[in-house]
């Protein structure tokens, strides 16, 4: 299983949003599929695993003394998962995206 870790400072909304989208493949139960750059990794949670939050009110590496942060982690055992079809996590285009281009098919400019 390929693995990497991503570490940025990133706006809560983007965050959200990952976090939606995992959540949506977890309710699912298909695969999963997180892409960094070249890098990516699939996972396929069974029906049950090990669930862990963690909370730090000192934390370090944030560069002072009066950080926080959370830390969330899904385990489970690797024979506990099925080995089948892929789910990927496309982002759709939003409703004013789409209505441009089918104004552009529908009227073409010469």
């Amino acid at each position: 299983m390929n693995e990497f870790t991503l570490e940025q400072e990133t706006r809560r909304t983007e965050i959200a949003d990952y976090l939606h989208q995992l959540a949506d493949g977890l309710e699912s139960g298909d695969k999963v599929t997180l892409i960094v750059g070249d890098q990516s990794v699939t996972i396929d949670p069974p029906e049950h695993v090990f669930f862990k939050i963690e909370t730090d009110t000192d934390s370090s590496w944030l560069g002072g003394e009066n950080g926080q942060s959370i830390e969330f982690e899904l385990g489970w055992e690797a024979a506990d998962v099925d080995t089948d079809e892929e789910l990927l996590i496309v982002q759709q285009p939003n409703e004013e995206s789409t209505a441009t281009t089918q104004q552009e098919e529908e009227y073409p400019q010469h």
